[in-house]
């Protein structure tokens, strides 16, 4: 039995939507959605940290250097069709900061 992260509503393990084995270390993880609050996460939701610390990805590596300049297509999407154009924009998560940087020339306060 598992429960969902946010709002704690029970799931049966094997109410999975997706499943994905990594081929990094070959780790099953399974997709859950939660009908109570919408959340979607993943199981195990924690990963081996060697894939962090080998850089299992290129991509992970160049992305935390900060080598990246231009922001991607979701966050552009998040420019083109928000209807606020101004105001205090919060952004939580891992990542770079090339999207905070994107929408303080935008005008948002970050």
């Amino acid at each position: 039995m598992l429960k969902c992260p946010v709002c704690g509503t029970r799931k049966e393990s094997r109410e999975y939507i997706e499943a994905y084995v990594s081929t990094f270390n070959n780790q099953e993880y399974k997709l859950y959605h939660c009908k109570t609050c919408d959340l979607q996460w993943w199981e195990p939701l924690k990963i081996i940290p060697e894939f962090y610390e080998q850089e299992g990805e290129e991509g992970y590596a160049m992305f935390h250097i900060g080598l990246r300049e231009e922001i991607g297509e979701n966050h552009k999407m998040f420019f083109k069709y928000m209807p606020v154009k101004y105001g205090r924009l919060l952004n939580v998560g891992c990542g770079d900061g090339v999207f905070l940087k994107e929408a303080k020339k935008a005008g948002y306060e970050v």
